[in-house]
Formats: structure tokens, sequence, C-alpha cells
């Protein structure tokens, strides 16, 4: 839960996912690294979010936050932050017993930040996105991936 400002403004409609960092290894690769989203919000026009999920897991879980905004950003894509849960706010079973508040001033350049044409669009379609920057040569529009 927590609360995002754009310039001391509500940042109303930011993309917050939920993810779980997941680390397999296999005989072909010494380690392959995916997320699994638990969960996905927009903040509200008073830039308010909760946000909150599950995972089955045998040992822990290492879960972030990923916003997605574009505070002081003009390109085609969007700005990317992580944000890694402490274990702390991490509970067994279902019910929350404790929330980890986040309250962000979003023009702030924050260590770590990228920029991200992938992971959203308004139209499901990355290359819609940033097409006019690759050229003509791309006539199909391949849908975003799921993950």
């Amino acid at each position: 839960m927590g609360k995002l400002l754009c310039n001391r403004k509500p940042a109303a409609g930011v993309k917050i996912e939920l993810y779980e960092k997941e680390i397999c290894k296999s005989k072909l690769h010494n380690e392959l690294n995916f997320h699994r989203k638990l969960a996905e919000v927009k903040t509200d026009n008073s830039g308010s979010f909760a946000i909150s999920g599950t995972a089955k897991e045998l040992s822990k879980i290492d879960p972030q936050l990923n916003i997605y905004h574009n505070c002081n950003y003009k390109g085609p894509c969007y700005q990317k932050l992580k944000i890694k849960i402490p274990s702390e706010y991490i509970s067994k079973g279902k019910q929350i017993k404790k929330y980890f508040k986040i309250n962000l001033e979003l023009a702030t350049k924050f260590k770590g930040q990228k920029t991200d044409c992938w992971s959203f669009s308004n139209s499901g379609s990355a290359w819609e996105t940033i097409e006019p920057y690759v050229g003509a040569g791309i006539k199909k529009h391949l849908p975003l991936p799921k993950y």
C-alpha cells in the first residue's frame, strides 16, 4: 500500500505489479531466473494503491514491486522502478500481518531505475509503442509476452 506523487501532485494511473523471483536450476543451465506475476493494480486519482499476492512455495519467496511511470519522461516507453519487499513484510498464509508502506515522489531519479519498452502498453502491443523509433520495416504487431 502506498501513495505515488509526480512533482508533488498525485500520480494517477501508474501501473504497479507484484512479482516473485523464481530461480530454477537445470543440467543445461546453471541457473535460470524468471519472474512470476502475483498481482497488478493501478494507482487511483489520489495516487494511492494497495496490492497483495500469494505464492505457494516450499522455500522462501523473493517478492518485488515493479512501478511503471512516465513522470517527467516524454519518451514512447515508461520508467521502471523495482522495489524489493523486505522479508519482515512477508507472511506465511493468506493473512497479511504487516503492511509495507511506500510513499514516493516519482520525479526523483532512483538508483536502478530504467526505461522499459516491453512491459507496458495501452494497446497490448509493445511494437506499436516503439515502432516509430525502429523504422518502417516492421509491419506486424507482436503481442506482449505473458509472465
